[in-house]
Order: structure tokens, then C-alpha cells, then sequence
């Protein structure tokens, strides 16, 4: 195929080059040497579609051969995967009655998985109404050591920090701060060690 394809090559320029002295004859008013150059080149227009017929050939040929190969490929997987199959069933013994003994077996063993699975989900549910007066007396008892804990400052207030001009005094009550204001007392104390 290459030989050919480099024939074609060839053709290919000598027809150029025959076109080209052709087109200088004709400007020169020589016509017997455009008239040959024409010849030439119209030989090898021949030669180069024959050439391109035969690569044609050539191409279906090899993709002929390349089918065959695939097909006889194909034919002896084909071969070896039915004598595996029947090997395999000739090696096991297995009659069709007991598959489908073996299927009922297995839905019979699903259908009591799916029973245990859903009876387990069943114990498992919770009463919502049990959960919500839970959620109620748990807002109830926030709601009620909010009301008896004082508000609490926050410890790094920045406008606090600079008015301060030393460290809070410690009482049995509380924390004073330089102006006297008690921040925090024993029912805020013990509000947080609840929490």
C-alpha cells in the first residue's frame, strides 16, 4: 500500500509540473509544448486514478481481512464460553427442579428477614406526644432558672475594661466593681453551677 500511495505522490507532482510548463508554453505562444505538457499531464491524471482505485481495493481488502479475523475471533470465544457452560452444568449435577427449590428457599428466607426487620422498626418508634411534653417541661425549666439568675455582663466589656481602675472587690454576695455595683450574686452563682 505505501508503494502505491508513493506513486501516487509522484504522479501527483509530475502532473503539477506538466500543468505549470503547459501555462508557460501558452504565455510564450508556444502551442505544440503547452499541447505536449497537456498530454503529459492528462497521462498522468490516468495513472493517478488508477493508483487511487487500486489504494481503494487495497483498503476494502485489508478491512476484509481484518473483519475475518474478527469474526473467527468472535466464533471461537463463542465455542469456548458454550463448552464452559456446559461443562459447568454437566459438573454440577444441578437438575432445574432444584433451582427453583433453591429460589423458593431464598425468597422464603427473604420474606422472613423483611418480617424480623420490620417488627424490630416497630419497637424502636417513639410516641411524639411523650417527646413534645418532654420538650415543654424542658422550655418550662429554662424559662424558670432564667428568670431567677440575674444578667450577667459580659467579662470582656470593653467600655468596662477602661473605666476600671483596679481589680473588682470580692464580697460574700457578690463582685463589686470600682463604682460599687454588685455584678454578679449568690442566685447567679447558683444558676451556673446548675448548669
Amino acid at each position: 500500500m505505501k508503494e502505491v500511495e508513493s506513486r501516487i505522490e509522484k504522479w501527483e507532482h509530475q502532473r503539477d509540473i506538466s500543468r505549470k510548463k503547459a501555462s508557460e508554453h501558452h504565455t510564450k505562444n508556444q502551442k505544440d509544448h503547452a499541447l505536449t505538457q497537456l498530454k503529459r499531464k492528462a497521462v498522468y491524471e490516468h495513472h493517478l486514478e488508477s493508483a487511487h482505485a487500486t489504494l481503494l481495493n487495497l483498503q476494502q481488502l485489508c478491512n476484509a481481512v481484518e473483519s475475518s479475523q474478527s469474526n473467527a475471533e468472535l466464533t471461537n470465544l463463542l465455542k469456548e464460553s458454550t463448552l464452559a457452560l456446559q461443562s459447568s452444568r454437566l459438573s454440577g449435577n444441578i437438575s432445574p427442579e432444584e433451582i427453583d427449590t433453591l429460589a423458593l428457599d431464598l425468597q422464603e428466607e427473604y420474606a422472613h428477614s423483611s418480617d424480623i426487620n420490620r417488627r424490630l422498626q416497630a419497637d424502636s418508634t417513639f410516641d411524639e406526644e411523650e417527646l413534645l411534653d418532654d420538650l415543654q417541661k424542658l422550655k418550662i425549666s429554662c424559662v424558670n432558672k432564667s428568670h431567677d439568675a440575674e444578667v450577667i455582663p459580659p467579662i470582656y466589656n470593653a467600655k468596662r475594661v477602661s473605666e476600671a481602675k483596679s481589680f473588682p472587690e470580692s464580697t460574700s454576695t457578690g463582685i463589686k466593681d470600682n463604682t460599687g455595683h454588685t455584678n454578679i450574686n449568690e442566685k447567679t452563682t447558683a444558676a451556673i453551677e446548675e448548669l
